[in-house]
């Protein structure tokens, strides 16, 4: 398989994701933050943390204990975010460690 197959492929599942994010499928929700967040440079798709962001609040808000992870380390390493964000990962990180605990 190519490039362009594999870049093909890779939009294919983002759409895919994305539609089911928007329909609040929390599993899409956070594997659409992870492909945002990581990006994908063999096929050139550059990480977007703003969208990454978007999609892991949005799992995060509806007790996706991964997403909230994932916020709070964002959030930590203050990625592309504005200074009222950083004290949020404070925030993410307590919520996913409450609910590990449940």
């Amino acid at each position: 398989m190519g490039k362009d197959d594999r870049r093909l492929w890779v939009h294919i599942y983002l759409s895919l994701t994305e539609k089911a994010a928007s329909l609040d499928y929390i599993e899409a929700q956070y594997m659409a933050g992870i492909v945002y967040g990581f990006g994908l440079l063999e096929i050139d798709l550059q990480a977007d943390f703003a969208k990454a962001i978007m999609w892991y609040e949005k799992a995060a808000e509806k007790d996706h204990i991964e997403a909230k992870g994932k916020l709070g380390l964002i959030y930590l390493k203050a990625l592309n975010i504005s200074k009222s964000k950083e004290t949020s990962f404070l925030t993410w990180i307590r919520r996913s460690i409450i609910l590990q605990k449940l």
